[in-house]
């Protein structure tokens, strides 16, 4: 929507999906490896009548349609620039689409942010000394008990 009439008229605007393979797609998920785990890469061109590329000179409305599974109310949009720096940029669910007003295009992301933990191998394995030092202090614990209560029943 360009409810400011910041655009030429007949500009045209050109809107794909970015997927793996792509060095795009390779930049935006280095970026997004500590942001979010579930994200996708949108890539936004205006171009006038005459096939030359449209700049806005002020704000338009853009409205993507992110993945179906992804919570509408935990979205975040972020812009990212040539050199890979991400702005985050104020969004809101509209049905199945994100909307956000932007005075730039490029390459938009999308995402839930969250990143999954995962336990390296040595974690599982801090955790079965942890459990198997308790149990033996418990055990340990138990028989020094035993042993001092008939001790003192003997005597």
């Amino acid at each position: 929507e360009d409810t400011n009439n910041v655009l030429a008229e007949g500009t045209s605007l050109f809107a794909s999906r970015i997927t793996s393979g792509s060095s795009v797609y390779s930049t935006a998920a280095a970026q997004m490896a500590s942001i979010a785990d579930n994200f996708e890469v949108f890539g936004i061109s205006l171009v006038q009548p005459d096939g030359t590329e449209a700049t806005p000179g002020g704000n338009i409305t853009l409205y993507l349609q992110a993945d179906m599974i992804y919570d509408r109310n935990e979205i975040v949009v972020y812009h990212m620039a040539d050199d890979g720096t991400l702005s985050e940029i104020p969004s809101d669910g509209y049905g199945r689409y994100v909307r956000f007003d932007t005075d730039e295009t490029g390459i938009f992301i999308v995402c839930v942010p969250g990143v999954a933990f995962v336990m390296p191998m040595w974690g599982y394995a801090v955790i079965l000394v942890a459990c198997v030092l308790v149990i033996a202090v418990a055990v340990t614990v138990t028989v020094i008990l035993v042993r001092r209560k008939k001790k003192a029943t003997e005597a």
